[in-house]
């Protein structure tokens, strides 16, 4: 194109000066002497000329670059994206209805530790997992126990505990159970369970989840329980009480001396 409109002595410097081949101050025409006025004022309207038009294909060579930098940006960004939604796979603690053990969930996920789904050996992540569940759950149970101030508020605390149920439910474990070999897990925890018929994987893994709540639950009322007297299950109410608040240090303090020792 510039070949078209200006002489071979002025295309080349310009051309290569957009090209960037030669420096600014390189890029003169060559020498004026000989040439006619009308030869000098055409050289000088073709440097212009030159300058403009370079300029454009310049501009218009580094505006595609921008968008194609800004497409392969969203391009990337989107992959990222899409990426992360399919990677992170962790338990859902909005539908645990049990306020103990969703705290436990919901610590978990702030840790590499609750992603064992992601792993590349999901069994053993996941027997890790367990093990930190159970540890901070039953953590959490006795941080709860060695701050209540009265009798009657243990007392109180002490047969909740015992009626109520720390479940997971199925809903909670969407995607988390896949490639689990359950039967590599059961033996590595040394546990013996006997699935339901046609279970699912994630009915598996909930089995096993709440089987462990189960266990650091009865860990506590065993520990309580060691601490007093047996007390009769056809005993009244105000016996059962009279005995927690004569022991009623003694178990705080053992709660309290068994968390700062796990601590």
């Amino acid at each position: 194109m510039l070949n078209s409109i200006f002489p071979v002595s002025v295309n080349r410097n310009y051309i290569n000066y957009f090209k960037g081949e030669i420096k600014p101050e390189q890029v003169a025409p060559e020498s004026k002497k000989g040439m006619t006025n009308p030869e000098k004022i055409l050289v000088g309207l073709g440097a212009a000329a030159a300058l403009v038009i370079g300029g454009i294909l310049v501009k218009k060579h580094l505006d595609s670059q921008c968008v194609n930098g800004l497409v392969k940006s969203v391009q990337t960004t989107t992959e990222t994206a899409n990426q992360t939604g399919n990677v992170i796979k962790k338990i859902s603690p909005e539908f645990i209805e049990d306020k103990d053990l969703r705290k436990v969930i919901e610590e978990l996920n702030c840790e590499n530790v609750a992603d064992f789904a992601n792993k590349d050996d999901p069994t053993f992540y996941l027997n890790s997992y367990i093990d930190r569940m159970e540890r901070n759950l039953y953590i959490n149970f006795l941080e709860r126990f060695a701050n209540y101030h009265s009798p009657s508020e243990l007392y109180k605390a002490i047969e909740e505990l015992n009626t109520k149920k720390c479940n997971i439910s199925v809903k909670a474990l969407e995607n988390c159970a896949d490639n689990i070999d359950f039967e590599r897990l059961l033996e590595s925890r040394e546990v013996k369970i006997v699935f339901p018929k046609d279970s699912t994987p994630q009915e598996k893994l909930r089995i096993i989840l709440n089987r462990s709540t189960e266990d650091c639950k009865k860990r506590l009322m065993d520990r309580i329980k060691s601490l007093v007297p047996a007390i009769d299950v056809n005993a009244l109410q105000t016996e059962k009480t009279k005995i927690i608040e004569k022991y009623y240090t003694k178990i705080i303090t053992n709660l309290k001396e068994t968390l700062d020792f796990l601590q």
